[in-house]
């Protein structure tokens, strides 16, 4: 596994594109290395928190499309749940709200470039962690993936 300085500084530079954006919910993100609040009270606002991770070499060292060094960075969604329907089910609409959050997200990266990295983001699309985590605690998490390609 190879290290970069870099690491921490895509981090910043997508933290600083989330917080310029105009998406449906207003938040303020920040970059973390422990990711994710697992406590109710830690998200009952909206968090959004970007989670850099070191570069990996490719396993084939690399293509024509895609170069050896490959970083991803997590952008996770969470939200303490408090719309209710009378049966006790969570509000879809509360939760398709945050889902498009996600979503808004992943386009807001898709194939763009950080400040003057020659390289494209490569995105793959969120998913919504639909465990014990939104059942027991109903707190919604979803999680982009941001791979970032570094064409070296």
């Amino acid at each position: 596994m190879a290290t970069n300085p870099n690491v921490a500084i895509y981090g910043d530079k997508i933290v600083e594109t989330l917080n310029a954006a105009t998406l449906s919910a207003t938040f303020t993100a920040a970059r973390k290395w422990s990711p994710f609040w697992k406590d109710a009270e830690s998200v009952s606002a909206l968090r959004v928190t970007v989670v850099p991770s070191v570069f990996e070499e490719s396993p084939d060292g690399g293509t024509r499309d895609h170069g050896d060094e490959m970083q991803d960075v997590l952008v996770g969604v969470q939200k303490k749940l408090t719309e209710v329907e009378t049966d006790g089910n969570l509000k879809n609409s509360e939760v398709d709200s945050l889902v498009y959050l996600a979503e808004e997200i992943r386009s807001l990266f898709y194939q763009t470039r950080l400040g003057s990295d020659p390289n494209p983001m490569v995105v793959a699309a969120p998913y919504v962690i639909l465990g014990d985590d939104l059942t027991d605690h109903r707190i919604f998490t979803a999680i982009v993936t941001l791979k970032l390609d570094r064409g070296e």
